[in-house]
């Protein structure tokens, strides 16, 4: 029999040859230093309890590494629902729970309930704010777009929505233009003033409304508009999300064609952005950006290693080391929160702490 070539979907495959692909019940137990660790480690074991089942032994043992990766990655996005059945400390810093999952055969927001996706984000992206920026080829600020994005963001999970309507237009302006043109470090700093974790940032282009040139349409206009979006933690710089889409719209005065263009535009990508969203929540391993200052850990490469030796620990990438002061990029297995309580706990001093970044000193 031979294996199957395993992609990035390898899970979504695997578990979609049971002879059902509706969510199916999953008892299953993890280990880990707290008890949010523990119950995501039982949810690894409730995925990958369905993979095998889902598949036969040879195909499973062929392709074992690289089915794990995947359940490592986004475990929890096939997970619907679950109960936590029992809880407690089992141990040398050892917590053990025991959960009953619904664990479905794909990782896609429309099987998860919002309740879900908005736990799913607090716990793993440390319930995080986010504020929308939207704007036309005027310079104008476009508030229709940004009501419908920002309910698309709270669709996908997101709870703490920033309104930035105390902050200059100027000032936002020069963030949406500073991420367009790649200047993420200016938008970093500009965001000091109005204090977001994530900003979804979008660029309205090619707004035409034109005649339509069919028999039985005279006199209606045919709007177009293009729509760039970024999604960016504010904290690192990086871009979670970004895509370009167009719309059109029908409608018998120009600016109401451009409206309904608009409308159509944002709605097609409110699941592209729920996908990405919940597959950045679904990763137990997030990126966090390390500021040690003052020397705390030595010089860069000590710092790396005595980093790389903290429990949880995945890549230790050195960023940048000037007059004392450390940039590192971190892969964790948990949360800031959860990398604050570990370097506490080996006797650092956490100075700041963002949803994705932390400076000790």
């Amino acid at each position: 029999m031979k294996g199957f070539r395993v992609g990035g979907a390898v899970l979504s495959l695997m578990l979609c040859l049971s002879a059902s692909c509706l969510a199916a019940p999953v008892v299953a137990q993890g280990m880990g230093g707290s008890e949010q660790l523990a119950i995501k480690d039982a949810m690894r074991m409730a995925v990958e309890q369905r993979a095998k089942v889902a598949v036969d032994s040879r195909t499973y043992a062929q392709n074992y590494m690289a089915i794990r990766d995947n359940i490592y990655t986004h475990s929890e996005g096939y997970i619907t629902s679950f109960d936590v059945l029992q809880r407690g400390y089992a141990g040398d810093g050892q917590y053990r729970v025991t959960i009953r999952a619904e664990v479905s055969d794909r990782l896609d927001t429309d099987v998860m309930s919002r309740t879900h996706r908005e736990a799913m984000i607090g716990a793993n992206m440390g319930d995080p704010r986010v504020a929308v920026l939207i704007y036309d080829h005027r310079g104008q600020e476009h508030l229709q777009a940004e009501n419908s994005l920002i309910a698309s963001l709270q669709e996908s999970g997101f709870r703490r929505v920033v309104d930035l309507s105390q902050m200059e237009q100027s000032t936002k302006y020069r963030v949406a233009n500073a991420v367009f043109q790649g200047q993420y470090s200016l938008a970093q700093s500009l965001n000091t003033q109005f204090k977001t974790d994530y900003l979804l940032l979008g660029k309205l282009s090619h707004a035409t409304a034109t005649n339509v040139g069919i028999e039985g349409f005279q006199g209606f206009k045919t709007g177009r508009v293009q729509l760039d979006l970024r999604l960016l933690n504010t904290s690192t710089g990086e871009v979670t999300y970004a895509d370009s889409v167009s719309g059109t719209g029908l409608h018998l005065d120009g600016s109401m064609a451009i409206v309904e263009a608009v409308r159509n535009a944002t709605e097609s990508i409110h699941g592209k952005l729920s996908q990405a969203v919940i597959r950045k929540a679904a990763n137990p391993e997030q990126h966090i950006q390390l500021i040690l200052v003052n020397g705390v850990l030595g010089s860069g490469a000590q710092a790396c290693q005595r980093l790389q030796e903290l429990p949880g620990m995945g890549n230790v990438y050195l960023r940048s080391a000037s007059y004392g002061n450390i940039v590192v990029d971190i892969d964790f297995y948990g949360t800031s929160t959860d990398l604050m309580a570990v370097l506490e706990g080996h006797g650092l001093h956490v100075l700041e702490a963002y949803s994705e970044y932390l400076k000790i000193g």
